[in-house]
């Protein structure tokens, strides 16, 4: 499974992820999920408590979160992100515990965890509630860049050079 993040999602998600590095930080995401899962864009917890190796969200600070949003925002909501600084993106045991609690309340829930890096990690869980339980499924992150003189190719160039890098 593919999950496709746009370019303003893409930069909000790492840039806040390197201002707050060492420490973690996190938000919401908004999209829309109809056959293929599109990140459209990202936000920053206003209120969260950090440190270098969690971030944390209150239940009130998150409703306070979703209460300030639009109509609009509220129905894009499609999931949630967080950094783990300098560390490799991945979703820890405590990040998949949160998720399947989450799930009960945006379903399908995406999540990705970034770092200072630029690396993302997806993970789409569905929650099914004649069984209830929540399944995840690992997703790959695909970057969409809208051509806007060259940044396509940019873009490319670039990945390819990190794929030679990593080889």
């Amino acid at each position: 499974m593919k999950v496709y993040v746009s370019y303003e999602a893409y930069r909000k998600m790492i840039l806040a992820s390197r201002y707050a590095s060492p420490y973690e930080i996190a938000g919401l995401l908004y999209g829309k999920i109809d056959g293929t899962v599109v990140v459209e864009d990202a936000d920053v917890f206003k209120i969260q408590s950090v440190t270098a190796a969690s971030v944390n969200v209150e239940p009130e600070e998150f409703a306070e979160h979703i209460a300030e949003l639009s109509k609009e925002q509220v129905e894009k909501v499609i999931g949630f992100w967080h950094s783990h600084g300098n560390m490799r993106a991945f979703h820890s045991s405590v990040d998949v515990e949160t998720s399947n609690i989450l799930v009960k309340q945006i379903n399908p829930l995406i999540t990705i965890t970034t770092n200072v890096g630029g690396e993302m990690k997806a993970i789409v869980y569905v929650y099914v509630e004649k069984l209830g339980e929540a399944f995840d499924v690992d997703a790959e992150v695909e970057l969409i860049v809208e051509d806007d003189g060259g940044l396509r190719k940019l873009v490319e160039k670039l990945k390819k050079r990190l794929e030679k890098m990593r080889k």
